[in-house]
């Protein structure tokens, strides 16, 4: 497998980058998985787990991922506002 990866890296022009990894790979699908609404034990038979335990770690930090990115956001519904089009602004004359 780690033959095929370099292979790969260096096919798409990416080698040399930090942190790009099989394992960063394996770890993005997982996370983008969950995201996505795939249940955990379907997850964990795609990566091969023995125990449920083990596919869960990525569900909890799912979770505090959304979570803190809940919290991070500090906004106001803005009020909804009436909006005068051209033909409410003008009054008919009749001409």
């Amino acid at each position: 497998m780690t033959k095929s990866w370099a292979i790969a890296v260096r096919g798409a022009g990416l080698e040399g980058r930090e942190g790009l990894t099989f394992h960063s790979l394996r770890h993005s699908f997982a996370t983008h998985f969950l995201e996505g609404g795939g249940a955990v034990t379907d997850l964990q038979q795609q990566l091969g787990h023995a125990e449920l335990a083990t596919t869960q770690i990525y569900a909890a930090g799912l979770s505090e991922r959304r979570r803190a990115t809940v919290m991070a956001l500090d906004f106001e519904i803005p009020k909804p506002r009436l909006v005068e089009t051209a033909s409410s602004s003008h009054t008919k004359t009749g001409t």
